[in-house]
């Protein structure tokens, strides 16, 4: 799956007349540019620890959103474990944006895929700004990607480090 298209996918939707969106196109954008960042990172993350697309592609199967989800938590919060710590130092402000990002992003998917309440509804603006938001990530992504900082956030996606 291309991060890189599902993000353009996600943004043709926001951007469609709005005459023709719905709810529920509005929701699949919604779901789209979240699932653009998890696989953006995935797949980084695949690419970091094998050269062969096989082993890349079953190591992305084994990230784990809940999993991500706390990596983020812990980058945004600034309380990460050790060896993280040390490895990582000072949270770079790319890598908050895009820990931050995620996070949000998968709160969002959960509203637009399982709350189906009228009062959970996205609007076109909502929408637009979503897909922005995913882009820019997208973009910091790329200054850290190859950094300490961004290879220890990935691992910290992959392995869950116990207290110490």
């Amino acid at each position: 799956m291309n991060p890189h298209d599902l993000l353009k996918h996600a943004e043709s939707i926001a951007l469609s007349d709005p005459a023709d969106l719905t709810q529920s196109i509005l929701r699949r954008a919604v779901s789209t540019a979240y699932y653009a960042i998890f696989h953006l990172l995935t797949e980084s993350g695949g690419a970091k620890l094998s050269t062969h697309a096989a082993v890349r592609q079953t190591l992305a199967r084994k990230f784990d959103h809940g999993r991500m989800v706390k990596a983020s938590d812990s980058v945004v919060k600034k309380t990460l474990k050790e060896p993280l710590k040390s490895l990582i130092g000072s949270i770079p402000a790319e890598l908050a944006i895009v820990a931050s990002t995620f996070k949000e992003m998968q709160s969002h998917r959960h509203k637009a895929d399982y709350d189906t309440r009228s009062s959970s509804n996205f609007t076109l603006i909502q929408t637009i700004q979503i897909a922005q938001q995913v882009r820019t990530a997208f973009e910091e992504w790329d200054k850290i990607k190859d950094t300490v900082a961004g290879e220890a956030y990935v691992l910290s996606m992959l392995i869950e480090f116990p207290d110490r």
